[in-house]
């Protein structure tokens, strides 16, 4: 991390993706979908997600952060998200190889497992938004403090 971070306001949907595909689920357990729906229905603050590293090369905006991309894309789509604040970083040399895909387009990404595709517009995505559509603000009322922070920390 660079001590002095620069920080910018971007469209999930301007922001390119590094590979050509990702997994369905994030370290906790829970799915893209679940996430995005409590992420619409504010179980979980948008504030409290960790920013989206981005990249930028050759005069676009690439995301270090493929699966948090692809929800906050989704929530756009359903019209619950717009700009998201994204974190301004240099890859060192390895991560950058480790992470860029050099033969895909990195307009769209594709979901493991499924046939699902999340491009940069809902006519160009596969995935099924209806449950994220669906979900509306409410409190939380099973989730303590120690599970929303498990919940934080997975993402």
């Amino acid at each position: 991390p660079q001590s002095e971070t620069q920080s910018a306001f971007l469209l999930p949907s301007e922001i390119r993706f590094t590979q050509s595909s990702i997994k369905n689920a994030f370290r906790n357990g829970l799915t893209l979908e679940e996430t995005a729906v409590q992420l619409a229905s504010k179980t979980i603050p948008k504030r409290n997600v960790e920013m989206i590293n981005v990249a930028f090369y050759q005069g676009h905006a690439y995301s270090l952060d493929n699966r948090r991309l692809a929800v906050f894309r989704l929530l756009q789509f359903v019209g619950k998200c717009s700009g998201i604040k994204v974190r301004i970083v240099k890859p060192n040399a390895n991560e950058w190889r480790r992470k860029f895909d050099p033969s895909q387009d990195h307009e769209m990404i594709m979901v493991r497992g499924s046939k699902y595709i999340i491009g940069t517009c809902v006519r160009d995505t596969t995935f099924p938004l209806t449950a994220i559509r669906a979900a509306t603000a409410h409190r939380p009322q099973s989730m303590d403090g120690r599970e929303f922070q498990e919940i934080l920390a997975a993402m």
